[in-house]
């Protein structure tokens, strides 16, 4: 507590009390009954300034606890970056040594880059086009198109099921892409060859558009399916456990909701809701 508040708030009525119960006690013989009065002002006023000590304890010690975790979470984050940047920059050495050079290795690094630009992008500014309005059908046939190729590579069926042709959402439309895009990435990424991804837009109420991303791939273990939008968690061997993160902050500065349906080994459904905009 500030000097200042602590001789406003328990420095000064106490003085005050001291005084006031030397004066009373002086005259208590004539006046019995105001010396009782501020003897209990006194008892209720300690009973208080004890309650919010407590209060404020109780207050650091849960910053304590939760600076302690956030720097247990940074150590793990920065080993993990250091592992997995640390392969591709030894092979970029190999192969430069030998006179060439692998594409998807660099490929790996500008992609870990961007992931962390973008999480940190996401984490430390908020959006200041939350009022825009998105058109939700053009914003997912784009996602869709982006990773059309792909998925078509890997033998996997993706579609786009739209009820409404006419549907648009509160918010930045290129922050609506950035999550679909993660959403679809990582769906691709839990299917294989004969499974299928759909990208559905419906109204959840009149107020509320809702995007689901369906997929029909390995499924998420229960105990996992509370943490994965946390940073540095994977379902997979080797994942860098920020693309449900960045899909996490950027629907808080979106306003959105978004979460997880999902049985092991009978696929997944990630939902997402948003405003709808006024046309």
């Amino acid at each position: 507590m500030p000097t200042s508040e602590w001789l406003l708030w328990l420095g000064f009525p106490r003085v005050l009390f001291l005084i006031a119960v030397g004066a009373t006690t002086y005259v208590q013989l004539v006046q019995p009954g105001i010396f009782a009065l501020l003897l209990c002002i006194g008892v209720i006023h300690e009973l208080v300034s004890a309650i919010d000590q407590r209060r404020v304890l109780s207050a650091l010690n849960l910053a304590r606890e939760d600076t302690y975790v956030a720097e247990s979470q940074l150590r793990a984050f920065l080993d993990r970056i250091i592992h997995d940047i640390a392969g591709p920059v030894q092979a970029l050495q190999t192969t430069l040594r030998q006179g060439h050079l692998s594409p998807m290795h660099l490929q790996q690094l500008a992609y870990l880059v961007q992931q962390l630009r973008v999480y940190q992008q996401a984490r430390y500014h908020a959006s200041q086009e939350a009022q825009e309005s998105a058109d939700m059908t053009q914003v997912c046939a784009a996602a869709i198109d982006a990773v059309q190729d792909r998925a078509d590579q890997l033998g996997i069926a993706v579609c786009l099921e739209v009820s409404d042709e006419s549907v648009f959402a509160l918010g930045a439309a290129g922050a609506i892409r950035r999550v679909i895009d993660n959403l679809l990435t990582n769906a691709l990424l839990a299917c294989s060859a004969g499974d299928s991804i759909i990208l559905r837009i419906r109204l959840h109420d009149p107020l509320t558009i809702r995007i689901e991303v369906e997929d029909t791939g390995c499924g998420i273990a229960f105990e996992q399916q509370a943490l994965i939008f946390n940073p540095l968690v994977s379902c997979r061997s080797g994942g860098l456990g920020l693309g449900l993160a960045i899909v996490r902050e950027l629907m808080q500065s979106l306003n959105g909701q978004y979460g997880v349906i999902s049985t092991p080994g009978d696929g997944s459904i990630f939902w997402l809701t948003f405003a709808r905009a006024k046309q």
